[in-house]
């Protein structure tokens, strides 16, 4: 009987370590669950909730407004935490952070995007955080920060995301899940 009860403990543990977690956390929160699961977590942690998917607090220091993707099934596909009137010496700092927390190149690959001219004439910056695979074009999640200088208001999106958003096949698989 102890070794039946010894070897059903071995096979749960094995088979929670194969189960699949989400590659990394927003503010230690995965990226994961229900909409009404993640904002439970992020009041939590301070957060107060402004309306369905919007939330204001602090991260890293900074007053924002975090946003959670949904699909249509209320499943959490992403957050996006918006620091208005934010100093482009945040974006250096909040980067950096981000850079050296997902250091691991076996793991993450990171890319720099400079935009296009936008309509007021200037040029935003970005960096992109992705997980790694044995195909560099499929890449299943990542982190985006975005640096929007304005002559009125400047403004930080960092969003994570559990799945490549702007993959359009990925996007499309998001669709079809849905339904």
């Amino acid at each position: 009987m102890k070794k039946l009860l010894i070897i059903a403990a071995l096979a749960m543990c094995c088979c929670k370590q194969q189960t699949a977690e989400c590659p990394y956390t927003f503010m230690g929160i995965p990226i994961e669950g229900t909409a009404e699961e993640f904002g439970q977590k992020l009041i939590e942690k301070g957060f107060e909730k402004i309306d369905n998917d919007d939330f204001v607090g602090f991260f890293f220091g900074y007053y924002c407004t975090v946003t959670i993707w949904v699909a249509y099934n209320r499943s959490v596909i992403g957050a996006t935490a918006a620091i208005e009137g934010a100093e482009e010496s945040a974006f250096d700092d909040i980067k950096e952070a981000l850079m050296e927390k997902y250091s691991d190149t076996a793991k993450w690959r990171i890319k720099y995007i400079i935009g296009d001219d936008c309509a007021d004439g200037l040029i935003p910056r970005a960096f992109s955080i992705y997980s790694t695979s044995t195909d560099e074009d499929d890449d299943n999640s990542y982190i985006r920060m975005d640096w929007i200088p304005g002559l009125s208001l400047s403004l930080i999106h960092i969003s994570y995301f559990n799945v490549d958003y702007d993959n359009e096949e990925n996007l499309e698989k998001l669709r079809m899940q849905d339904l």
